[in-house]
């Protein structure tokens, strides 16, 4: 197996599909400057170094350019290429676009708050109904007694009407 240099040695399709430049130009560079948003840079070094260091399978989410200047995310499995000798000779590593994904994820979690909001909203409303039945009750009763006084039964009737 011949040694791979530091630097991109070879770019599957769907690296080369998002990359912003054409893969002859990676060939030997650093691809971080070419795919990875530069807040995610650090991040990306560091699962890197790791997957070198420990040997470790490494993933990753980070945000990427695409060549037309949009960013997508995508999820990134890292794993070391060694020799016969267990001599760490390169790295593999396999993305994909999971940008549509996470969206879709996030539109489930969003319908599922408000679906919660809207089950809390009904138990509410029906605790209150239930509330306001007995106060209603209990002004029917009131009213229905013939030794009310009027200032008292003129109250009440207010009550209801607040509660009906």
């Amino acid at each position: 197996m011949r040694p791979i240099r530091s630097g991109v040695a070879g770019f599957a399709r769907f690296a080369c599909g998002i990359a912003l430049v054409p893969l002859g130009l990676l060939l030997g560079c650093n691809g971080l400057e070419f795919l990875v948003m530069p807040d995610a840079r650090e991040h990306v070094q560091t699962i890197w170094k790791r997957l070198i260091s420990e040997g470790t399978e490494q993933r990753s989410v980070n945000e990427n350019l695409t060549k037309d200047g949009r960013v997508i995310t995508c999820e990134w499995f890292n794993s070391q290429v060694v020799d016969e000798q267990g001599k760490v000779r390169g790295a593999i590593s396999l993305g994909q676009d999971v940008s549509e994904r996470l969206q879709l994820e996030q539109q489930a979690q969003q319908s599922q708050k408000l679906q919660s909001v809207g089950l809390l909203a009904a138990g509410v409303a029906h605790d209150f109904n239930n509330i306001l039945t007995i106060i209603l009750g209990h002004t029917d009763l009131l009213l229905s007694r013939d030794d009310l006084p009027a200032e008292a039964a003129a109250d009440i009737e207010s009550v209801a009407t607040a509660a009906d």
